[in-house]
């Protein structure tokens, strides 16, 4: 059994035991390194003799299945399945499945971090003090502010969670509306114009998809109160590039 891995340079460094494990269940393991860019040539050969690959952000299209006439199983290193051909996949028989809500409690405190953050403008003052320039300025409250939360999954609810502790009024859209989720948690789901013109705090929490790419756009801004924050925590398209 051969398998072919293609994560984030950072994620095998921090985490070898997923090499480790991996190598426990396949004869072979392939680490290809990913942040510099990946040759589509390269990927080619390295996919032909592979049985399964884990992949993160590297996109798998019909030339990389096709090249892997052996592979039985595709693994997404995360959630979202945009650079995934997984129609072909399925059409060719190959399994493929993600691993949806590992990271939703680290990516709801990232959310929180840099609401906090950009409220309190702490990245700008801690420069300005060491600079040893001192400029008071009041900030803006989170406490009691409305937060709306796009994208409604384990890494929205774990958002709305944290809201919670600080007084929020809570809103959400999406297409997944778990309504047993959002009475534990106080949300209440709405249209998206409603949360866009209503809230003080707009996080984007949602997996890509053709039908919500660029969604947040001039006009959709526009509709934002002037002292509001937009914080996205979704992941963009494929940001790797092929060389």
């Amino acid at each position: 059994m051969n398998a072919l891995i293609l994560v984030r340079d950072a994620f095998v460094a921090a985490y070898p035991e997923l090499i480790e494990e991996t190598e426990k269940l396949c004869a072979n393991v392939t680490v290809m390194k990913t942040d510099d860019g990946v040759r589509k040539e390269e990927l080619l050969k390295e996919a032909a003799t592979a049985d399964i690959i884990v992949v993160a952000v590297v996109k798998i299209d019909r030339d990389v299945i096709d090249a892997a006439t052996n592979l039985k199983y595709i693994i997404k290193f995360g959630a979202g399945y945009d650079n995934i051909d997984v129609a072909y996949a399925e059409e060719k028989g190959i399994i493929v499945s993600n691993a949806p809500g590992q990271n939703a409690e680290s990516a709801a405190d990232l959310a929180f971090g840099l609401m906090l953050a950009s409220s309190r403008s702490i990245p700008q003052k801690d420069a300005e003090v060491k600079s040893r320039v001192w400029n008071n300025s009041l900030g803006n409250e989170v406490h009691n502010k409305k937060l709306g939360i796009v994208g409604f999954g384990s890494i929205g609810q774990a958002i709305a969670k944290r809201a919670n502790g600080f007084s929020m009024e809570v809103m959400a859209y999406g297409n997944y509306q778990n309504e047993e989720a959002a009475a534990l948690l106080n949300v209440r789901f709405t249209d998206l114009d409603t949360l866009l013109t209503e809230s003080d705090y707009v996080i984007l929490s949602t997996s890509l998809t053709s039908k919500n790419k660029h969604f947040i756009n001039r006009d959709t801004l526009r509709k934002m109160k002037s002292s509001a924050f937009l914080i996205n925590i979704s992941r963009g398209g494929r940001f790797m590039k092929e060389i």
